[in-house]
C-alpha cells in the first residue's frame, strides 16, 4: 500500500495501515452521521490514492448544493469554523476550495483517529504496512 499525499506530514513518521483503515472509516461514520452518503467500498481493495480526489469532487458538490450542509458536517468532522473560513477565503474557485477542504478533513479525521489510539494505549497500532 502507498502512502497517499495527503497522508504527508501527519505523522507517526512510519506509514501505517491500521491508521489509514481506521481514518477512512471514520470519515464514512461522520458522513452518514450527517445524513449524506458518499460511496466508498471500505472493503474492498480501492486504491487509497483515489480517496482526495473523490472526497474533494463530494465537497464541491456539497459547496454548490447547500453551504448549510457543508457546515454541518465541517461541524461533524471538527473542522473550526475559522479553518472553513481560512479555506474559503484563500481559494476562491470551489475546486480550489474543495481540494483544501479535502485535505483539511482527512488529516483532521486522522488527527482523531491518532488521538483515539494513543488515549486507548495504541493496541491496533501493531499492523504497519
Amino acid at each position: 500500500m502507498t502512502t497517499p499525499d495527503w497522508y504527508q506530514g501527519i505523522g507517526p513518521a512510519d506509514f501505517n495501515a491500521h491508521l489509514l483503515t481506521a481514518c477512512v472509516r471514520q470519515l464514512l461514520v461522520d458522513i452518514a452521521r450527517s445524513g449524506l452518503e458518499f460511496h466508498w467500498e471500505e472493503n474492498t481493495e480501492q486504491d487509497l490514492g483515489q480517496l482526495h480526489p473523490r472526497l474533494s469532487q463530494f465537497l464541491e458538490g456539497l459547496q454548490r448544493s447547500s453551504g448549510d450542509v457543508l457546515q454541518r458536517l465541517m461541524y461533524r468532522i471538527d473542522v473550526s469554523e475559522s479553518a472553513l473560513r481560512a479555506v474559503l477565503r484563500n481559494h476562491p474557485t470551489s475546486r480550489g476550495s474543495a481540494d483544501a477542504l479535502a485535505t483539511l478533513v482527512l488529516k483532521r479525521e486522522m488527527q482523531k483517529v491518532m488521538i483515539r489510539e494513543y488515549l486507548s494505549g495504541g493496541s491496533g497500532n501493531s499492523t504497519k504496512a
